[in-house]
């Protein structure tokens, strides 16, 4: 019977038998759970246009008071430009 070690030297042991394992390509719908071999990058922005995350209107702040009113000069839909 081997005497017992600390858990220090059992990480130790752990980390020198293991061997990474090769990289492969899969489908991004075979990919869940895994880890990257390699960073990712984008190949172009999604959406292409700058866009706000979300709906709502803009004002200035000075304008911004109880009972002003404002008019909507255009409208924007989404993924297009202003």
């Amino acid at each position: 019977m081997m005497p017992p070690i600390s858990l220090d030297q059992a990480l130790d042991l752990v980390v020198q038998a293991a061997e990474p394992l090769p990289s492969e390509s899969l489908a991004l719908v075979e990919a869940a759970g895994r880890v990257l071999a390699a960073p990712v990058m984008a190949t172009f922005d999604s959406p292409r246009a700058a866009v706000s995350m979300m709906d709502g209107y803009a004002v200035r702040s000075g304008e911004a008071r109880v009972g002003a009113g404002f008019t909507v000069v255009g409208t924007a839909a989404a993924g297009a430009r202003f």
